[in-house]
């Protein structure tokens, strides 16, 4: 099992464009037919800056692979965190699900929400990633991220 990194954003993990801006979106993109990925691989392709709300994740599947392909989306805390089993060959292109939105079943005939927290916060910067649960060699897939500037510091572009 090996580490591919694919991140952007700079040690920082701001775009140099939005550095002011409190919302700002990073993306990455992936093609495995350029770069193929063997089955339990992780794939380092977002690097999100310290004191950032994270508010979703979007997994947009731009090329199927062809073949039998599964897919998580996580950081160093919950390695499928944010997307648990994408499947890399059928279904929908885009898939966005952030965990901390999802309904669960509580006590009979009720519903709880589990989005309290309404997105992960990152007080210390961190890394999306996508773990290859099979070998891709044809699929095209991005990543990107909905976040929130949360550092004091920053500053309002003018």
């Amino acid at each position: 099992m090996a580490t591919i990194d694919y991140r952007v954003g700079g040690t920082l993990g701001l775009p140099t464009v939005q550095a002011f801006n409190k919302v700002f979106a990073i993306s990455r993109k992936i093609d495995c037919s350029v770069q193929n990925v063997p089955d339990d691989d992780t794939v380092q392709m977002l690097n999100i800056p310290a004191d950032t709300m994270v508010l979703d994740v979007i997994a947009n599947k731009i090329t199927l692979e062809g073949g039998t392909l599964t897919f998580d989306v996580g950081d160093a805390d919950d390695t499928d965190g944010y997307h648990d089993g994408i499947n890399g060959n059928s279904g929908a292109t885009a898939v966005s699900c952030n965990a901390s939105f999802a309904l669960t079943e509580g006590a009979p005939n009720t519903i709880a929400p589990a989005y309290s927290k309404g997105g992960k916060y990152y007080d210390a910067a961190g890394v999306i990633s996508i773990i290859f649960n099979d070998a891709a060699d044809a699929a095209v897939i991005e990543l990107t991220a909905i976040c929130v500037n949360c550092d004091p510091r920053a500053g309002v572009a003018v």
